[in-house]
């Protein structure tokens, strides 16, 4: 598991939004910030520690989330469908 924290906390409805920089080491021992969202609600919480290594991108996602008060439920889809439309890089 990794460990991840957090850089920004929005509350939007029953639903709290988190955008999150995980620090990943390759085997040669480089270091890599990845940035991820969490929701937590109602319905759940989804983390996804890994969407991107861009900040501007993953937070611009992060903001689009919370203020369309996103479910838990779907942020796999929404961010799947985000990478493969080329929106996030």
């Amino acid at each position: 598991m990794l460990s991840s924290t957090v850089i920004r906390r929005k509350r939007k409805g029953s639903n709290v939004y988190y955008l999150t920089s995980t620090e990943l080491v390759s085997e040669e021992g480089d270091k890599t910030a990845v940035f991820g969202i969490m929701i937590t609600g109602d319905e759940g919480i989804e983390h996804l520690e890994d969407i991107g290594c861009n900040k501007e991108s993953v937070k611009k996602l992060f903001e689009l989330l919370a203020d369309e008060q996103a479910s838990p439920l779907h942020l796999c889809d929404i961010v799947e469908d985000m990478l493969s439309d080329g929106i996030i890089v």
